[in-house]
């Protein structure tokens, strides 16, 4: 192989590690060997440590996500089920392979707005059960139980959870997942 384009350059890979920069950043760090001919025809050498981002060596992304779902009254408590094929990998890098997993960042699921200039309450619970394969359910619930008629108010909003892609051992950055109750 030949570095920066000169022929009498050879890169010989010694070791390969994932490591974790103080900022928290994911690098793949390649340690190597430089060999360099001599004046005289010998060969030289000098090691030499690649870092770069993970993302780019592996070509991993997760992507932002957006699901959009009518309110209902009925019933109190309304789930959906996404499937894998509409699920938080249809978007993520590189599609069309086996082995990427899927897990949804701890304590990230929140509501973002209740919007209340469409009549929402801000009442509404949400839950998400989330599956390593990239599918999942969420359930959205209102808090009314007495009228019926006002379970949509109670659902209405915008909710958000984060989540990482596992792809050949290197996990991504985190992506974020919108689902809005309107």
């Amino acid at each position: 192989m030949y570095l920066d384009g000169v022929d009498d350059y050879t890169a010989l890979p010694k070791d390969l590690y994932v490591n974790t920069d103080s900022a928290g950043t994911d690098f793949l760090s390649i340690i190597g060997t430089n060999l360099e001919l001599n004046s005289t025809g010998q060969r030289i050498g000098s090691t030499a440590v690649y870092k770069s981002p993970v993302t780019s060596s592996t070509g991993a992304v997760a992507n932002n996500d957006n699901y959009v779902t009518f309110a209902t009254n009925l019933p109190r408590v309304q789930a959906v089920n996404v499937s894998v094929a509409d699920g938080v990998g249809k978007n993520d890098l590189p599609t069309g392979v086996t082995g990427r997993t899927f897990a949804r960042v701890p304590k990230s699921l929140k509501r973002i707005s209740a919007d209340t200039e469409g009549g929402g309450t801000g009442k509404g619970t949400i839950a998400v059960v989330f599956n390593a394969d990239g599918s999942f359910r969420y359930t959205v619930s209102a808090k009314t139980t007495t009228a019926s008629s006002e379970y949509w108010r109670d659902k209405l909003g915008t909710y958000q959870f984060s989540y990482t892609m596992t792809y050949n051992g290197v996990k991504t950055a985190q992506a974020t997942v919108t689902i809005v109750f309107n």
